[in-house]
């Protein structure tokens, strides 16, 4: 599903559009395909496309696993959790020298709806053969970011950045801003939106033109 931009006096397309897809995956593997690599007819260049602004967060659906049994390979652990959601990544948290685990994995769902019903399910509710104390399931800490560090120093947050959030984007992040209502009631039929802009204004999924 996609809806486009247009300028509030005019109607007319701005060159950008929100892109509804219904799985996480499709939309990372539209933006692996399309962002810097396919330039639309008549124009000069190549559509940049990301998540809409949010959206990433909306969509974060990976859970850190604790008091796992040494013994479990990532197999066994991707199997404790398929009952609730497509299961994208399973990584086993390992000692260096020895290669045994941890007891402590990390997985990621393709919803955070998904992730969420993990949690209320197996967090503090289960314990696993050789443990004393019952399973951890919780929200994984988001890997810090150099634009968050500098943010820190700077006393200021990497999302109030304003454009620089986009990552090259720039200006176009006012013109996202602006369409955040049509974003808004797309991602609440579910699934994961992208946003899409090109060069200028065109019919269709377009490029997208000066404010």
């Amino acid at each position: 599903m996609s809806d486009a931009c247009f300028r509030m006096q005019t109607r007319l397309i701005t060159g950008c559009c929100f892109v509804l897809f219904s799985k996480r995956q499709q939309a990372l593997d539209a933006i692996k395909a399309l962002h810097g690599k396919h330039v639309m007819p008549g124009m000069q260049n190549s559509v940049q496309i990301s998540f809409a602004k949010g959206e990433e967060e909306r969509m974060d659906a990976k859970l850190f696993v604790g008091m796992l049994s040494k013994s479990q390979t990532e197999e066994d652990v991707r199997q404790m959790f398929v009952d609730f959601g497509e299961v994208e990544e399973v990584y086993l948290m390992k000692e260096k020298g020895s290669n045994t685990s941890k007891g402590c994995a990390f997985v990621k769902f393709g919803m955070k709806d998904e992730a969420i019903k993990a949690i209320e399910r197996l967090n503090g509710k289960v314990t696993m053969p050789g443990n004393t104390q019952s399973l951890i399931v919780k929200w994984a800490d988001p890997p810090k970011t150099r634009n968050e560090e500098q943010g820190r120093g700077n006393g200021m947050s990497s999302r109030g950045g304003g454009d620089r959030d986009m990552g090259g984007m720039g200006g176009m992040m006012a013109q996202q801003l602006m369409q955040q209502g049509m974003m808004k009631g797309m991602s609440n039929m579910g699934g994961s939106s992208l946003s899409m802009f090109g060069d200028g204004p065109m019919g269709g999924m377009g490029g997208m033109g000066s404010m």
